[in-house]
Parts: C-alpha cells; sequence; structure tokens
C-alpha cells in the first residue's frame, strides 16, 4: 500500500500519469461496488467521481466518445490538460503499458508488476448477481444458488493493440 502511494505521488500526483490511475482506481471501485451492471454505467459513475461538479447533461456530453476504460482515462486527461496531451498519452503511454497478465482484458498501468488495478486488489473478488451475495474465496458458483458468478474483470476490457 505505501509503495503504491509513494509511486502515485512520486510519479502521478499532477501529471497525466496520476489522473489515468486515479480513473483506473475508481472504475475498478466502483466494478466492485456495483457488480453486473452494463458497462456504461461504470463509465458514467467513472467520469462523474472524478468531476462531481458537472451535471447530467455536461457528462452525457463527454461520454458520448468514451466505450472504454481507456477512453475514460483519454478523456480525463484532455479536460485536466489539454486535447494534446491527451492525445500523446494515448499513443506515447497507456500503448505502451501491457496487457494485464492475470485477465488480459486491462492494461497493467503499474510500473511494478504486470497485472491492472482489478486483478492486484480484488483477485478473489466474486458476486452472484442472482442472489446479491459476493464471495471473496473465488468460486466458480454461487454456494447457495448455483448460479455462475460475477467477477471484477468481467467487463470488456479495452482493445489491447499489439505493437
Amino acid at each position: 500500500m505505501l509503495k503504491r502511494v509513494a509511486e502515485y505521488v512520486i510519479g502521478g500526483a499532477g501529471r497525466p500519469l496520476g489522473v489515468i490511475w486515479a480513473s483506473e482506481k475508481a472504475y475498478f471501485d466502483f466494478r466492485r461496488r456495483f457488480p453486473g451492471k452494463d458497462e456504461p454505467v461504470y463509465l458514467r459513475l467513472t467520469l462523474q467521481s472524478r468531476y462531481p461538479e458537472k451535471n447530467s447533461t455536461e457528462l452525457a456530453e463527454l461520454l458520448s466518445n468514451c466505450h472504454n476504460l481507456e477512453d475514460i482515462m483519454v478523456k480525463a486527461v484532455s479536460i485536466d490538460f489539454t486535447p494534446g496531451i491527451a492525445a500523446a498519452t494515448r499513443m506515447n503511454v497507456l500503448w505502451n503499458f501491457p496487457s494485464c497478465a492475470a485477465c488480459g482484458k486491462y492494461r497493467a498501468l503499474s510500473t511494478s508488476d504486470n497485472l491492472c488495478y482489478g486483478c492486484r486488489k480484488y483477485s478473489e473478488f466474486a458476486a452472484c448477481t442472482g442472489c446479491h451475495l459476493f464471495w471473496e474465496d473465488s468460486p466458480k458458483f454461487c454456494q447457495k444458488c448455483g448460479q455462475e458468478v460475477w467477477r471484477i474483470t468481467d467487463g470488456p476490457g479495452v482493445p489491447i493493440i499489439p505493437l
């Protein structure tokens, strides 16, 4: 924990990388808090948590071109800095991070390991969307109703473009 805080303060606070890390954390925290929702719900909550002063029409306008977590990260960098910095961040930073070694759906945005935030922080999290129970021991099926459980990385992910 202290290592991640130090990494954020040294390399991220007040920089585009800090905005990216904060957006990734918010996205996966909302996926844990509200499991089994559609992807646009998580994208909206992530952007809304970053910019609580924006009203619903402004948020809808910002979300109009966002289809995945990477788009939200770039949009946040564009709002906090400039669109030019956001484009450079996407091409020079985001595309250079490898995909997560565990799920392969999201980028491993850490300088210390090769896991996305969801796999690093919530690797054992599973939720039943039928009876709304949470399991921290990562079973394949709900131990109450037998339905297949929802994982934190069950989302669509981001398109990983091989370099």
